[in-house]
């Protein structure tokens, strides 16, 4: 049975759309297919991303994909050229996943400025703020493994679609995990829609059993998608965002994610 348990799951995931509730998904492995066009689709202006002064501040730098910065170091080359690899295949999935949705791709791109923000407020190394980025591009992958009748859809999903989406972490996970470069972060993809109080998918890890990365990835997602125009809904203003995920720290969100974020974006601490 689907369970609202937060007003924000009527914002980052609107009604017939994905819920954050119990369960494992039941989608059959190998189930999903898809096309991807010859020529990336023309983004509509209602899925245009927007980031103006009523929805967020404008410092989000929509280039900075990750591994951009390499270790100086000169006795770490062997580092560095292992960060040009996986750069360049991070940099490569996210083009496959724009070419089939627009929206999709700029998202990811800001989610990747919101969770090095939110990495650097919580203190992490140089390496792990590398790989939160590459975790926060890639994190929704497996959305290049879904139906374009369910992806592209501008209204509500089914019940059986949304069995669909929510394959999309496991999708991930798996193109992630083929990829020896990539490998060591498919966990964290496959987890980003892991709740903080065991209600997400798809394994129902809580708290710091879900790995950091996931934790930061889904409050920076979290609150780009509900500052966004999407075809369901209008995007809501960033200080009510900012309250929905204040009200839902500790239950869907982990709270020190959510106190970094309005650490730099402004609200009640």
């Amino acid at each position: 049975m689907e369970k609202d348990f937060s007003r924000i799951g009527r914002i980052f995931h609107p009604p017939g759309d994905l819920g954050h509730t119990a369960g494992t998904p039941s989608g059959r492995r190998g189930a999903v297919s898809a096309r991807i066009p010859a020529e990336p689709r023309a983004m509509p202006e209602s899925q245009t991303v927007h980031l103006d002064r009523d929805h967020g501040p404008e410092w989000l730098d929509l280039e900075a994909l990750p591994g951009a910065e390499l270790l100086e170091d000169p006795e770490l080359e062997a580092t560095n050229v292992k960060l040009r690899m996986e750069s360049i295949a991070v940099r490569a999935l996210l083009a496959a996943l724009e070419a089939r949705d627009g929206y999709t791709g700029q998202h990811s791109a800001v989610v990747v400025g919101l969770s090095n923000r939110i990495g650097q407020a919580l203190g992490l190394p140089t390496d792990g703020l590398i790989e939160l980025r590459q975790v926060a591009t890639l994190h929704d992958i497996g959305k290049i493994g879904i139906p374009d009748t369910v992806l592209l859809k501008s209204g509500p999903l089914t019940p059986a679609e949304r069995i669909l989406m929510r394959e999309h972490p496991l999708i991930g996970w798996r193109i992630v995990s083929a990829i020896p470069d990539l490998r060591h972060l498919a966990p964290a993809v496959r987890a980003e829609h892991e709740c903080w109080n065991g209600d997400g998918y798809p394994d129902r890890l809580a708290g710091e059993d879900i790995p950091l990365a996931s934790r930061i990835v889904l409050v920076a997602d979290a609150y780009h998608a509900m500052v966004s125009d999407r075809p369901y809904r209008s995007a809501i203003g960033w200080a009510a965002a900012i309250e929905e995920l204040r009200l839902n720290a500790g239950t869907q969100f982990c709270p020190n994610a959510v106190d970094a974020l309005m650490g730099f974006l402004g609200g009640p601490q």
